[in-house]
This record gives C-alpha cells, structure tokens and sequence, in this order.
C-alpha cells in the first residue's frame, strides 16, 4: 500500500493511496499481494519479449517504470441476469495501460473484437491466462500493436461469473512519445509461427513459465488462432 497524497496536483495523483481491505477476509490481502507480485512479473517479462519481437533492446520498455508506476488488480463479480434483463457486464472498451492479464473462471462471457467489427468468444482455456494489449502500448508502436477492444457477457440466470484482472500501467505522470518502427524490414511480423516461438523461447530462458503464446484477431487473420507449442506449464493468450 502506498500513502495518500493530500491535495494532490495534478489532481490525477488522488489515484495514488492505500487499499482499504474487509476485517472479515483477514486473508484476503496477503493473497492478492502474492498475485500482485507474480502478475507484475509475468507482465514484466511479457513486455521485455514483445520489445525483442519489435527489434528493440528488451530493456526498451523499462523507462516508464519505476517504484511510482501504476499497477493495480480488480476481483470482479458479474451477476446472473434474467432473461429480460440485458447481459451487459461490462462495454465495449480498451485498456488503458501497457498490458492487461486477466485471470477468468471457467463460465466464459469474454468477447474480442475483430478488425471487421464482429465479435468472437474468447472462451477460458484451463491452466491459462488472457494479455490484452493496452492503449499505451498502441501509442508507443503507432499503431503497430493495436490495443483490444473487448467486452463481457454476463451470464444467465443464477450463475456468477468471477474474474481478476491486473493492469500493468506506467506512472501516472509519464509521458508517452511514439517510435518510428521499419515494420517492412526490421520488425518482426509478430503474428507468424516462428516469431511466437522466438518469443516463447525468450521467455523460457527468462523462467517465464510460458506453455503456448496465442494472437487473436488483433495481431492476426480475423477469428482465427496461431499457436506455438510447448512444454511448459502456464498458457498466455494475446487478443
């Protein structure tokens, strides 16, 4: 937890305090600092592989981080809705940060859109994770990683839906200055078989704990998936 700011300036800053956690759920907190530590990790690598991909020095990201950056989780319940009532849990959006990774049970309800505007599940894979790339990392490339646009269904009747969500962010008062990427020559087409596989190979050297690295309409064809395989023991999707 950090310290509140009083009066802050930018007034943006007020986002920056401590959690304020339930007395009934003493064991609440350690735990979500354990994921907070092991979500931040993971993201970490994840971006130092997707800057190697883009022809950059892995390290390439590591300027708008600090001790100050703005990482924060949700632990999000949807509600089963009746038949007349919309299913509608959260809208169409992008992340804003650099990264997203979500952790979702095993009801699904989670929607990717394509280029064309249409909208396919992304249904829950066991032993796996969800990155979506964010609106920060959009910026940054021009363009080249297109942040996702997605939503959620609630589901039906008396079933609840559960998912967490963490959001890997730069400070609050970083500033953003696009690249110029050679995407003829010296980028990577980051959606090809051989560069995911690059990319899996980093991140198995690195103890990334990555089994296969999946693009889903965003870095590749519409609705359809490439899969690198692998052995180890944690799935990560990009959408």
């Amino acid at each position: 937890d950090r310290a509140e700011i009083t009066n802050p300036n930018p007034r943006y800053l007020g986002l920056i305090g401590p959690n304020q956690w339930p007395t009934f759920q003493p064991t609440l907190k350690p735990a979500v600092d354990e994921w907070l530590k092991e979500a931040q990790s993971l993201s970490f690598k994840v971006l130092q592989a997707l800057a190697l991909a883009l022809d950059l020095p892995s390290s390439f990201f590591e300027k708008w981080f600090d001790v100050d950056s703005h990482f924060h989780t949700k632990l999000i319940r949807y509600e089963g809705q009746g038949n007349d009532q919309s299913n509608q849990g959260v809208g169409a959006h992008k992340d804003y940060g650099f990264l997203a990774l979500l952790l979702q049970d095993k009801i699904g309800g989670l929607q990717v859109e394509t280029r064309d505007g249409e909208w396919v599940d992304a249904p829950p894979i066991e032993d796996t994770f969800v990155f979506n790339i964010g609106e920060v990392l959009e910026i940054i490339t021009n363009g080249y990683l297109r942040a996702t646009v997605h939503r959620v269904l609630s589901p039906k009747g008396n079933t609840e839906r559960f998912s967490i969500p963490f959001f890997y962010g730069p400070r609050l008062d970083a500033k953003i200055n696009p690249i110029k990427l050679d995407v003829g020559n010296n980028v990577k087409q980051i959606s090809k078989l051989e560069d995911i596989k690059a990319i899996e190979d980093y991140l198995d050297k690195n103890n990334g704990g990555i089994v296969e690295i999946k693009f889903l309409s965003a870095l590749s064809e519409k609705g359809s998936w490439n899969t690198a395989e692998s052995i180890k023991d944690i799935d990560v999707a990009f959408i």
